[in-house]
């Protein structure tokens, strides 16, 4: 009996030192990488569209005009699939995640160990989540947002990166989740492509995005403080 009490605690406490390993690495290579800047791609083009980094503390979304000449978004993210309905709104902003983080979790306190480890370990589903706004006035100069200017081809490679992640319909449109789960009156969901999981979260899909479109961005990143940090 002693003996396999023994045993347990020996294997529990190598198994809590395992865990604790594994967090202090991780985090070890999410600050060194998100220190370590992928730079801006040179181009000869002006660079007159502008787009936004807009976190909320957790989650970094892009924002960028509803419609140009590259694309009307409106077009995807219905108004209508809104609350509110309103289609004089002129900004958008756009993120990936976790379908069980975005829509079973409105605050922390509602966080579960099922949703955590399912998100955490790659195997659930995801969402874009797409946010309209009447415009970005408010936000500028905001510690949480960061504007910047980039060209129509860069753009055009910043439309592809997302409409590469939307799933579509038969009439080739993203296809909206009909949730109570909203997250407001000017937000929507959308079924979308890759499982989150700790190696890459919401974060890294917008750090991705960046270097997709030729712009700064970190080596890897799991948080959205390192690229607040980077457009400083």
């Amino acid at each position: 009996m002693k003996k396999a009490l023994f045993v347990s605690v020996k294997v529990f406490g190598i198994t809590l030192a395992c865990i604790l390993l594994f967090v202090l690495l991780y985090m070890f290579f999410a600050g060194s990488f998100g220190r370590m800047v992928v730079y801006k791609k040179p181009v000869i083009e002006p660079a007159n569209l502008t787009v936004y980094l807009l976190s909320n503390g957790a989650h970094m979304d892009i924002v960028v005009p509803v419609n140009t000449d590259v694309i009307d978004w409106s077009q995807q993210f219905k108004y209508q699939n809104t609350r509110a309905a309103d289609s004089t709104f002129n900004y958008i902003a756009i993120g990936w995640g976790d379908k069980g983080f975005y829509m079973e979790i409105p605050t922390w306190d509602d966080l579960t160990v099922r949703i955590a480890l399912r998100a955490g370990l790659g195997i659930g589903s995801s969402a874009i989540h797409a946010t309209y706004y009447r415009n970005m006035y408010d936000y500028e100069g905001d510690e949480l947002c960061r504007k910047f200017t980039i060209t129509e081809n860069q753009y055009k490679d910043m439309v592809n990166y997302v409409l590469g992640f939307l799933i579509f319909d038969t009439d080739i449109k993203a296809i909206n989740i009909d949730t109570d789960a909203l997250y407001g009156n000017y937000d929507a969901f959308y079924e979308a492509k890759k499982s989150y999981s700790i190696f890459y979260t919401c974060n890294t899909w917008t750090n991705n995005l960046l270097k997709a479109s030729g712009q700064r961005a970190c080596l890897w990143t799991p948080f959205s403080q390192p690229l607040l940090d980077l457009y400083n």
